[in-house]
Formats: structure tokens, C-alpha cells, sequence
């Protein structure tokens, strides 16, 4: 359930409080009394959906509403944002109490012993994350300002988000590792490790999500600022000042860098951590749940063969020999795929360390004094070679699944076989 606005959480979910069972080592007679405590919880997140969280919902939807008599999109004034940001603070404190009193309520049924003390900690520590994970960006280009030349008019600025357009500083390891369900020995081994973890993240997460609502209303309050409604009802954008802008850029612009980079640099090095200690199957799994998570834009690959080779095995009359010529084909694609995938996750990586050295040496090219637009179009070059490697991969795939098949069999995954539209490459924008 989500509240629909970018900063306020849904309410603590079902899925969530399975979780917080086992962490806590609830015994089945205790979970019923957990889960009605749970229910008097979404009553009360149901109030605030209705109140609290409405509020902010209809602020935000009268910022830009169309007037009815004339057809024209309002305009919202820099109070108008300040109200919005207000009531979505307002709205979110009160979420938090409300979870603070959820927990204050199971404490009352958990021993009085430092292992349920700290095993709370970390449940409450893990919603704070769930909550301080919202509202960021993950990086890129963006746009601010109106049209016109000089400064603070329209200003382009490349952010730092996790480095490299990747998203791991909105990835949380403790959540990967819930998700793998590992065995119980092997959380053991990782559990101080975790706890730690834990700690440094949320405050980190915290950190980034306070200084990206303070950034985000700033650069919301001047775009109101800046646009003007003429006398006959149309919109246009004046200059910004571009005082106030450069003192935001190099303010909570830049700290949101940092923390990202920060945040990112907290993730690999527990994963290096983690690796001295977990088996190899497992952190194996764990760095390619991490992957995936922190690079969507590699993985979310709709012109990967995977489907048609899934699709193929599950035929229900393949023949022997056909199963022999499947296994080696997909033998031979896995193969391939994974390393292409891993080439692209080493280029991601390569590039996050070069902008952070960049960052940390005050230029942003070769030359310093700007964005190295070269380098960025060179590695992109690159990235896209590697794309453009793995789907004739896929498509050479499915030719040698289609070389084994017989015509009735071709026509039952003609869809998988012959896909209509292929992956495309990763295509550099500016804006959004």
C-alpha cells in the first residue's frame, strides 16, 4: 500500500511483520497477539491516510489544478510549496509516532533481555531506512530553471547518485539478505557484521533523505518564484538568481553527492566483509541480488533469451535428443550472458570511482573546470558495444533453439522466438 506522495511511506506491511517475528524468535502462540496488534496499527495509519496524508495530497494537487473558467493551469506561489513541504513533514512525524507506539506496544510482550532489546532496535532502525529510503534521486542529468541565456536561467547539473547512473545508494544489504532467506548458521555469522551495518545506514539514510526535502522545496520554491502569469492567463519563466542558486548547488547539492557516495562506499565495503564470512554459493547470490538491485538499467533486459530457452524446456513433448541440444545451447548462453552482464557492472563501477576521484580533486575533466563530456561519451560508446554483444547473443539464441524444433513446436513460441521489439541500447538524455 503506498500513500501515493514521493515522501511519505506506506504502513508497515504484512510482509514487514513476518519479518519482525522471526527476527524476534516469536513463538506461534505469541505471533496471533503481534498480528491484532498490527491491525490496531493500520487503523490508525488509516486515520492519518484520511487526515494527515490527505492534507498533503490535495495540496498537491491544487499546486498546478486547472482553473475551470479558463482552461489555464495555476501557477503555485513560494508559500504554496513552503505549505506542501510543511504538511508533508507534519505527516510524516505524525507516521512515525504512530510506528513508535506499534513498537512501544510489542516490546510489552518480548523478554526483558538485551537480545530482544537489540533485536527491536534493529526492526525499528530497518523501518526508519524503509522510510528515509523515499524521496531521493538516484542520480543524472537534471534540468532547473526557464528559458533565456546566463546564469540561473536554465542550469544543468549532473548529480551523483551512488556514482555512475547506478542506484546503490538506495540499497539496503540487510534487505537483500532478508530477501535470500539465507540459513540461520550463516546469519549467525554475518549477524555483527549486519547490526553495524545497520546502524551506519540508517543514519546515513536519514541524513540523505533531510537534505534531499530541504534541496528539492528549495528548487521547488524558486521555480514557482521564477515563473510569472501574464495578464492573459499564460505561464512563462523569468531568471532565477543565481546567487541563490549556486549557494544551494554547492550546499545540500552538494552534501547529497557525498552521502550518496558515502552510502555506496558502506555498501561494497560490507559486502567485502561479508564475503570473508559467507560461503561462496551464498555470496554469490548476495553480490547478484546487489547487482540487480543497484543496476536496473543492465538487467531489466527485455531481449534476454532466458524466456524462450525456460519456454523450450517446459515443452511437453521435447524430444531426447532436443533436451541434449537445449542443455548445451543454454550451457553456452548463461555462459556468455553472465559475463557480458558482468563486463557492464565492472564498467558502472569503473566509472563511480572515476567521478568520485573527480569529486574529490575539484575538476570534473581531464583539463578540470567542467563535466568531461568526452569521457562520458566514450564510455558510453563502450557500454553500448557491450549491449549491442548481448542481444546478438539472445538473437543467435533463439536461432539454435528454432535449428531443433519442429514447425508445430516453432509456432507454440513463435512469440518468444521471433520477439517484435528487441533490447535497445542504454540512450544518453538530458532532463527528467
Amino acid at each position: 500500500e503506498e500513500t501515493l506522495d514521493t515522501y511519505l511511506p506506506g504502513p508497515i506491511s504484512s510482509r514487514d511483520l513476518d519479518r519482525y517475528a522471526r527476527q524476534l524468535g516469536l513463538s506461534k502462540e505469541m505471533q496471533p497477539i503481534l498480528s491484532s496488534m498490527h491491525e490496531d496499527y493500520h487503523d490508525g495509519f488509516e486515520q492519518l491516510q484520511e487526515t494527515r496524508i490527505n492534507d498533503v495530497r490535495e495540496k498537491s494537487r491544487s499546486l498546478y489544478a486547472i482553473d475551470p473558467d479558463t482552461n489555464e493551469v495555476s501557477s503555485p506561489s513560494r508559500g504554496d510549496i513552503e505549505q506542501l513541504y510543511s504538511l508533508r513533514r507534519s505527516a510524516l512525524d505524525a507516521i512515525k509516532a504512530l510506528d513508535n507506539t506499534f513498537f512501544e506496544d510489542v516490546e510489552t510482550i518480548l523478554p526483558d533481555d538485551s537480545d530482544s532489546s537489540s533485536n527491536m532496535q534493529r526492526i525499528r532502525f530497518a523501518r526508519q531506512r524503509d522510510i528515509y529510503s523515499r524521496g531521493r534521486d538516484t542520480g543524472g542529468f537534471r534540468m532547473f530553471g526557464g528559458r533565456g541565456g546566463g546564469v540561473g536561467s536554465r542550469v544543468m547539473s549532473f548529480t551523483i547518485g551512488g556514482g555512475g547512473g547506478s542506484s546503490e545508494n538506495v540499497v539496503d544489504l540487510s534487505d537483500l539478505v532478508d530477501e535470500l532467506q539465507f540459513e540461520s548458521e550463516e546469519l549467525k555469522l554475518i549477524d555483527a557484521q549486519l547490526s553495524e551495518y545497520e546502524t551506519d545506514m540508517t543514519a546515513q539514510f536519514q541524513d540523505a533523505f533531510k537534505t534531499s526535502m530541504r534541496f528539492n522545496e528549495a528548487m521547488d520554491a524558486m521555480r514557482a518564484e521564477s515563473t510569472v502569469v501574464t495578464q492573459g492567463g499564460s505561464r512563462r519563466e523569468s531568471r532565477m538568481g543565481g546567487g541563490e542558486m549556486r549557494e544551494i548547488m554547492q550546499t545540500d547539492g552538494r552534501r547529497r553527492g557525498e552521502i550518496s557516495q558515502a552510502i555506496t562506499s558502506l555498501n561494497r565495503s560490507t559486502l567485502d566483509e561479508l564475503e570473508r564470512l559467507l560461503s561462496a554459493n551464498s555470496m554469490m547470490l548476495l553480490r547478484d541480488a546487489y547487482n540487480r538491485r543497484s543496476f536496473p538499467d543492465i538487467f531489466n533486459d527485455s531481449g534476454s533469451a532466458k524466456a524462450a530457452i525456460d519456454a523450450t524446456y517446459n515443452l511437453p513433448d521435447l524430444a531426447p535428443h532436443q533436451q541434449s541440444q537445449l542443455d548445451d545451447i543454454a550451457t553456452e548462453f548463461r555462459s556468455g550472458y553472465d559475463q557480458l552482464n558482468q563486463q557492464m557492472v565492472d564498467r558502472k563501477l569503473s566509472e563511480s570511482l572515476e567521478q568520485t576521484r573527480g569529486e574529490r580533486g575539484g575538476r570534473g575533466g581531464r583539463g578540470g573546470g567542467g563535466f568531461d563530456f568526452s569521457a562520458m561519451q566514450e564510455r558510453q560508446r563502450a557500454m553500448e558495444k557491450l549491449r549491442f554483444e548481448r542481444k546478438d547473443l539472445s538473437d543467435k539464441t533463439r536461432n539454435r533453439i528454432k535449428g531443433f524444433l519442429t514447425e508445430d513446436q516453432k509456432t507454440r513460441l513463435a512469440d518468444l522466438l521471433d520477439p517484435k521489439a528487441g533490447e535497445s541500447g542504454n540512450v544518453f538524455r538530458i532532463g527528467g
